[in-house]
């Protein structure tokens, strides 16, 4: 990407640092109708569009836009929430830190850093730290063992941990 490509997209599209929302300023193709939102959700989640024969995500449109520069590295959301492309939700990361901050996946338990040991008939706790999985123990609640998963994420990633308890709006 070069310095030029803030002018040719900002010509096409405006955004809303506010509502982090693409409108369509020039119709860009058949499908683009002016004044209305640019893109669509992908399967992943990320707001795409679509621009001269290529297909982008909307965050690092989003980023060029209010930045005036195309980002140098990832673009984590900070809520979680691959859609919200509000400017004050999006911070540069590397690939770890954007790692760190994944949303619960599906498994054993409804807890990220938590799944069921059927062997032992306990819950265990692990986290993933500089490409190992460091075993953080076995408990018989499964939420002492995403409490200690948060405690260790709090620890080791900082403000760019994803916790169960914050995550679901519980308290542990």
């Amino acid at each position: 990407m070069t310095a030029s490509d803030y002018s040719v997209f900002s010509e096409y599209l405006d955004y809303s640092p506010d509502t982090g929302v693409l409108i369509w300023k020039l119709r860009n193709s058949n499908r683009c109708v002016v004044g209305r939102e640019a893109g669509f959700v992908n399967p992943l989640g990320y707001r795409c569009l679509g621009f001269r024969g290529k297909q982008y995500l909307s965050h690092r449109v989003a980023w060029l836009l209010y930045y005036r520069s195309w980002p140098s590295g990832f673009i984590d959301h900070k809520d979680g929430n691959r859609s919200n492309n509000k400017i004050d939700n999006l911070r540069l990361c590397t690939k770890s830190q954007n790692n760190r901050n994944r949303m619960i996946t599906g498994g054993s338990s409804k807890y990220k850093g938590v799944c069921w040991d059927s062997s032992k008939g306990l819950w265990m706790a692990s986290i993933y730290l500089d490409g190992k999985n460091k075993y953080l123990g076995r408990f018989t609640s499964e939420r002492e063992a995403a409490g200690t998963y948060d405690a260790a994420a709090k620890e080791h990633f900082g403000e760019w941990a994803r916790l169960n308890f914050e995550a679901l709006n519980e308290k542990t």
